[in-house]
């Protein structure tokens, strides 16, 4: 026997099942629809440990990739590297995807094994 969505999730804070996900849907004028995760990116710049007042870049990545930077100093932020990451590739997969070769190729997801100050400067950027 199936359960119902209201028995198995409870979604009283959220009206439905994307609230609950994370994601917000916008119905646009002109009949397209919009999805935001504005929470997950709040999320996302406060474990950066950055704010309104930083400062922003129109391009989330130089357009090189980083090495592997084997001899760079080891990353040493106070922020949880493989988890910011987690999220930012949670964030492209759904309404982002603009920033997944940022995220996933060029920069950060390949790193995650050994980061090194570099690859956090470039988690940043994309933050």
């Amino acid at each position: 026997m199936i359960a119902s969505l209201a028995e198995d999730f409870d979604l009283k804070e959220e009206d439905n099942i994307a609230g609950f996900l994370g994601i917000k849907l916008n119905y646009l004028e002109d009949g397209s629809i919009q999805l935001r995760q504005d929470g997950l990116v709040d999320r996302i710049i406060a474990s950066l440990g950055l704010n309104e007042s930083s400062n922003s870049s129109a391009v989330p990545t130089d357009s090189r990739p980083l090495g592997a930077n084997i001899h760079g100093d080891p990353f040493g932020e106070e922020f949880n590297y493989r988890l910011t990451v987690g999220m930012l590739l949670y964030l492209t997969s759904n309404s982002h995807p603009e920033l997944s070769f940022a995220v996933s190729q060029c920069q950060c997801a390949r790193f995650v094994h050994s980061p090194t100050v570099n690859h956090g400067i470039a988690l940043k950027k994309i933050g």
